[in-house]
């Protein structure tokens, strides 16, 4: 529906009458679950822009033209190496409702430090990067820009300064299911060296069975009608008849409409990886219209197209409430033996936090330079990964 949708004016306006007669119903609160309004802000984009230079690398900010027929400027952060030679490089971008100043630079540092190249962008509509609405998560246009920035490498921008045939796809929570997807039915053969996928949204029935259980079925009734309302504005909106978007908020405590229903503990974490200014001015909502895609979302549908292609590793949590670890465990066994799996007793977020970062950051760098068979400086990456820990937030 987010696409387009051929139902004429006259059934979307009837759905709308339905959907706002439900919601009045179920929600006799307006604003409370239900949002409108999203303006961008630019402040702090300059300081979090700000080049960096290390005695490894240096980090500069481009922007690349974004995928599918929009082509939204998307913005990313360039991680290379100061060496002659071009180098191996790792495409990154983050979770649901994530952005590249939600702590991965954290990962990037030690990769580039470490002697690798690292490109980590925005999606569309998110972060430093252009589009309108705001916060628009849908899998499908995340897609169109991680294949957007894979052509982006392989251009001429890069050319002599990365070495394009040795690409890793590095993906966390649902971007960690994009990686799998891309690889499998948009990308070529040779087209990807290794995958990195931390945490991943895997199946889309089975996430949505548990955010019911998580939030509720009053307040999942809640979203999905918030999404029905969403998506036929936005499509009444392309014939002229203009409706604000509708939003959602991103995450919330059990039993309220909201994405992601977490626990205290779980809240606490998801919050410590955001910096105290944002990039874009971002806020804890995303248009409501995910609520009618993400279910359909399920990359555990293409993992048999690698089998035996490439090396997978997967980073999973046995405390995951949001992507099921039984999803994780039958993927690996799909991709039979190029994929292997390790697992940390701890919840979703706890993965970009001290300890358990620590631990994963450490699999992931010995696990890309076996795969690329490429020299890394691992004394150098070492201390930066202690350097790194000690200013992580510890687990709560």
């Amino acid at each position: 529906l987010a696409r387009g949708s051929g139902m004429g004016m006259g059934g979307w306006t009837g759905l709308i009458a339905l959907a706002l007669v439900l919601l009045a119903i179920v929600c006799p609160k307006p604003g409370v679950d239900v949002l409108t309004g999203f303006e961008r802000s630019t402040t702090g984009n300059e300081a979090a822009n700000k080049p960096i230079t290390t005695r490894e690398y240096t980090r500069s900010t481009v922007v690349l033209p974004g995928g599918g027929s929009n082509k939204t400027q998307l913005e990313a952060w360039l991680y290379l190496p100061k060496v002659e030679e071009a180098t191996p490089i790792v495409l990154m971008a983050h979770g649901l409702g994530g952005q590249k100043d939600f702590g991965l630079h954290s990962t990037a540092h030690v990769f580039a430090t470490a002697g690798l190249a690292v490109l980590v962008f925005d999606y569309a509509t998110w972060g430093g990067s252009d589009g309108e609405p705001r916060h628009w998560v849908s899998p499908s246009r995340h897609l169109d820009d991680w294949e957007a920035a894979v052509r982006y490498i392989q251009g001429p921008a890069l050319a002599g300064r990365v070495d394009s045939s040795k690409l890793v796809l590095w993906g966390t929570s649902y971007s960690g299911g994009h990686v799998l997807t891309l690889a499998a039915s948009r990308l070529g053969p040779g087209e990807v060296t290794a995958i990195v996928s931390q945490v991943p949204h895997l199946s889309g029935p089975r996430a949505s069975a548990v955010s019911v259980r998580n939030r509720g079925v009053l307040s999942s009734v809640k979203l999905l009608l918030a999404g029905v309302l969403d998506a036929a504005g936005a499509s009444l909106s392309r014939v002229g008849l203009h409706l604000p978007p509708l939003y959602v908020r991103l995450v919330g405590l059990p039993g309220t409409a909201t994405i992601m229903a977490l626990n205290a503990k779980e809240l606490t974490n998801y919050y410590a990886k955001h910096p105290k200014t944002m990039l874009g001015g971002w806020q804890n909502k995303a248009l409501a219209r995910l609520a009618l895609e993400a279910p359909a979302n399920s990359p555990l549908d293409h993992v048999h197209k690698l089998k035996g292609k490439m090396p997978v590793l997967f980073l999973a949590v046995t405390q995951d409430s949001l992507c099921p670890y039984k999803a994780v465990q039958e993927a690996v066994e799909i991709i039979g033996p190029t994929a292997r799996l390790v697992t940390y007793d701890c919840d979703h977020f706890s993965m970009y936090l001290s300890r358990v970062w620590k631990e994963a950051i450490a699999e992931q760098l010995a696990f890309l330079c076996s795969s690329l068979q490429y020299i890394c400086n691992m004394e150098r990456a070492g201390d930066a990964i202690q350097e790194v820990t000690a200013k992580l937030p510890g687990v709560a």
